[in-house]
């Protein structure tokens, strides 16, 4: 009588048959497997290590991840922060000169030099609420003492900008009532000169603030005969619609102004970035900078306008082929398929400068020759810019 346990049957059939293949023909199909998974996903993305840093500063082990704000004006300092404190380094030796104020109980999450230097503006929340109302802290950046306190009802930050004569900063939220709500605060004076309620801005999504402070871009999905992706221009001064630009052929995930506000670039999901012409509304170029698995969430221009920066992240969901790409690139090694994709891009020629993975909040100094950054491992780095 035949053994029961050769008989192909089952899941035994396909073991028996398994079982059959030779060594090099088993390595042959799990090698096929690996690269279907992962070509078009990790191979193509193509890290490499030829943008090396200049400097890596770390900051307090204990605290969270360093993360970079600003450079002062005249590009010799860079303002860092933690979930515990304020700092200041000089970027040439990568020293740590001083540690700003913060008020207690509060964490920076945003911060920007003025135009002369001598006020460092970080915009605080409260680290023990839910609700984390936003407060705007005046520091003199010479004695390093708080000038003054802006308490604000809003829980959200949209962006900044500073007036043409650099005295007033202009300081969008959004919050309680509901709405968007621009603060403008004297610097001089540390008071708000302003606050108010803009009226019918949709709910904003992927926004920007342009340099002058007068236009907020804000893309979102209209719903009318049927979905349409926008992205809206709203006049901060005059409070009403600038113009809207349409036809995208998905929905827009960042916006960005250009240093001289006559472009916006716009990331478009799954499809790269669209610089578009604020007065003609009209496509200018396309760049197709990141993997499709990646979204560019944050277009930041360089202070002449030539260089751009986004910032992609990994943001397919679902059970597909990008997952099966995920998981077996997880084993691999974050830089296989990590979750950012950061990139600088040429706009003349339209070539890639560099690429970072792993690496995230863009900063341009002020001549546009250094990018800050802040790394996964918890560490601010500053590269040079390529030249073009």
């Amino acid at each position: 009588m035949p053994d029961p346990s050769t008989q192909p049957t089952g899941g035994l059939a396909i073991r028996s048959r398994w079982r059959g293949l030779g060594s090099p023909a088993r390595m042959a199909i799990v090698a096929a497997v690996v690269v279907s998974l992962v070509i078009g996903g990790g191979l193509a993305y193509r890290w490499w290590t030829s943008w090396p840093p200049r400097l890596i500063l770390t900051g307090d082990p204990t605290a969270s991840n360093l993360v970079p704000l600003a450079f002062s004006p005249d590009g010799l300092w860079l303002a860092t922060t933690d979930d515990v404190g304020l700092y200041l380094w000089d970027v040439k030796s990568g020293q740590r000169r001083a540690r700003w104020p913060v008020p207690p109980g509060r964490s920076v999450f945003e911060g920007v030099f003025s135009p002369d230097g001598r006020t460092f503006v970080a915009l605080t929340f409260e680290t023990s609420k839910n609700t984390k109302p936003l407060e705007i802290t005046l520091i003199d950046t010479r004695s390093g003492a708080i000038r003054a306190t802006v308490p604000c009802d809003q829980i959200g930050w949209l962006g900044q900008a500073f007036s043409p004569d650099g005295n007033t900063l202009r300081v969008v939220t959004t919050g309680q009532p509901p709405g968007t709500h621009v603060v403008d605060v004297d610097l001089e004076s540390g008071e708000a000169v302003g606050i108010r309620q803009l009226a019918g801005l949709p709910s904003p999504h992927a926004d920007s603030v342009s340099r002058d402070g007068r236009l907020l871009a804000s893309a979102f999905r209209e719903t009318g005969s049927g979905p349409m992706d926008v992205a809206l221009v709203w006049d901060l001064d005059a409070d009403r619609e600038a113009f809207r630009m349409s036809s995208f052929p998905a929905e827009p995930t960042a916006t960005g102004f250009s240093p001289s506000g006559k472009t916006l670039a716009l990331g478009i999901e799954a499809r790269g970035i669209e610089l578009r012409d604020v007065f003609s509304k009209e496509v200018i170029a396309r760049y197709s900078p990141h993997p499709s698995d990646y979204d560019s969430q944050s277009l930041a221009f360089s202070p002449d306008g030539e260089t751009i920066v986004s910032l992609g992240y990994w943001s397919r969901s679902g059970i597909n082929l990008n997952t099966g790409r995920r998981l077996v690139a997880g084993h691999l090694g974050d830089r296989w398929m990590p979750t950012t994709d950061l990139v600088a891009i040429d706009l003349k020629g339209g070539r890639i400068l560099g690429r970072l993975a792993s690496e995230g909040r863009p900063v341009f100094s002020p001549d546009g020759r250094t990018l800050a950054t802040c790394h996964v491992d918890g560490s601010v780095r500053l590269r040079d810019v390529p030249s073009r």
